[in-house]
């Protein structure tokens, strides 16, 4: 578990998946941070092969900032690793 991302999920009765990321004012109050934080954490998922039929919501902490792409990536793989 990683204390800057968390992730939530339940099924849906769709035959895709659909996310949603949600980055507050508390992680920065700059949207420049916030929208590079959204871009990364959306092409990770874009890469992602889950099962469909899930909504998965991403929640993230002021932690975040600063992380690479490859630790938010890291971070996404673990959490999703019983959905793939």
């Amino acid at each position: 578990m990683n204390s800057f991302l968390y992730l939530k999920y339940k099924t849906n009765n769709l035959n895709k998946n659909q996310f949603r990321i949600i980055v507050s004012l508390k992680v920065s109050k700059k949207a420049v941070v916030r929208n590079k934080i959204k871009r990364r954490i959306r092409e990770v998922l874009r890469q992602l092969d889950v099962k469909q039929g899930y909504d998965i919501v991403v929640i993230t902490n002021k932690e975040i900032v600063g992380k690479s792409f490859q630790e938010i990536k890291k971070a996404i793989l673990c959490s999703v690793k019983y959905l793939i």
